[in-house]
């Protein structure tokens, strides 16, 4: 009998995202974890900042020319090529998938190899507004590829239904819906809030228009001006990210740009150290209409005892409970936002804490990051084995 692979090729693990920053940030402690368990790590991704750093958590890293946002059917084929080509050579075990377009052109490479696939849904991005033509032709390819994966983790029950009302998985499909990312309540420990006569607000994203950061500064110009009139104090509005270099990245930028030249916001730019931002302010506010998964954003901001503002969307709603450690608004709705915003405003400081302690104590007991690594680690394992056994059965 001879052995197909080598014994070190059915311990290879890889990670595969649309940036080396998105599995630094959100799955660090699943690399950890999983180099603790003696599994050979690999990251597939663009190189960026972060390539160094997966690097020197003992990720090997593997450049991947994928852009997230491109239609070109042409560059998405080198794309496509590219993880057949890395798969073809490294023969991973198991291939651990993140990202909507990385869980569609790594399934297909890795079921190639025959590996054991895992795909996380994070939200439906921004195809849930896209037209229903494109939605089609969406489904469309979540169908042939993740009907080539083994285990599926949803964020929220909403796109676990939308997945099976669709048909999009196979029967053998295991489906398991985790929360999120979840958070790290060791380094979001929880701060107490800032004595300050002004409330101070921190949105924090990647700076598209989807996820409300016009709304959020229309809201904050009303405010002020309320505030203004009624020589009330001034609260204080602020907004940290990145903008995207597409024409509407570009616009968005601008609108942020002169709305701080106006006094409106601060801009910080992005940061490494959220933790540090959010401890200076009072409530983080997300109005996102975007397909979310489940916004790291509020689960760290909830982790640090600061009550949150949100989007009564998918993946949002499950953070928040409504009135109790925050509060939820209409999607794409500036009233209702500033409505919302208004009221954390005029809520004295003691029951500002006491929502904020609330949201603390859920993310203790719902969201704590071990609830996620944890069942990527028995994943891993069990597939991997799995993946053994097959090889050894087509070796005899």
């Amino acid at each position: 009998m001879s052995i197909r692979y080598k014994d070190t090729d059915l311990k290879r693990v890889i990670l595969s995202a649309n940036t080396c920053w998105y599995i630094f940030n959100f799955r660090r402690s699943t690399i950890i974890a999983l180099l603790a368990d003696n599994f050979e790590l690999h990251v597939v991704a663009p190189h960026d900042a972060y390539t160094s750093l997966l690097e020197a958590l003992g990720a090997q890293v593997h450049h991947i020319d994928l852009n997230a946002k491109s239609l070109n059917p042409w560059r998405e084929a080198i794309a496509l090529g590219h993880y057949f080509r890395i798969y073809s050579k490294l023969k991973p075990a198991v291939v651990l998938n993140f990202t909507p377009k990385v869980n569609v052109y790594s399934a297909l490479a890795a079921s190639w190899v025959r590996s054991r696939i895992v795909n996380n849904v994070s939200g439906q991005g921004a195809t849930i507004n896209r037209s229903k033509k494109f939605g089609r032709f969406i489904d469309l390819l979540y169908k042939t590829s993740f009907r080539k994966v083994d285990w599926v983790f949803f964020q929220n029950q909403d796109d676990q239904t939308a997945f099976k009302t669709k048909k999009l998985l196979r029967s053998t499909t295991i489906e398991q819906v985790i929360p999120g990312s979840g958070v790290d309540l060791i380094r979001f420990a929880a701060t107490p809030l800032q004595q300050s006569q002004e409330r101070k607000f921190l949105l924090a994203a990647r700076l598209i228009p989807q996820k409300g950061v016009l709304l959020y500064i229309d809201a904050a110009r009303q405010l002020i001006d309320t505030a203004r009139q009624t020589g009330l104090s001034i609260p204080k509005f602020v907004i940290a990210g990145f903008f995207e270099t597409t024409p509407i990245g570009k616009h968005v930028e601008a609108c942020v740009r002169t709305a701080a030249e106006q006094g409106i916001i601060d801009y910080l730019g992005p940061t490494d150290a959220i933790e540090t931002v959010i401890a200076e302010h009072h409530v983080v506010v997300l109005p996102t209409y975007y397909g979310e998964g489940v916004p790291k954003i509020l689960l760290e901001a909830a982790a640090m005892g600061r009550p949150v503002i949100t989007t009564n969307m998918p993946g949002c709603r499950e953070v928040v409970v409504d009135t109790q450690t925050g509060l939820l608004c209409q999607p794409n709705c500036q009233s209702s936002l500033q409505a919302a915003m208004s009221r954390l405003i005029e809520m004295p400081a003691a029951e500002l804490q006491k929502m904020g302690q609330a949201g603390r104590e859920r993310m203790l007991s719902l969201f704590n990051e071990e609830l996620v690594v944890e069942p990527y680690r028995v994943t891993v394992k069990q597939l991997a084995g799995d993946h053994l056994r097959a090889n050894l059965a087509r070796s005899i």
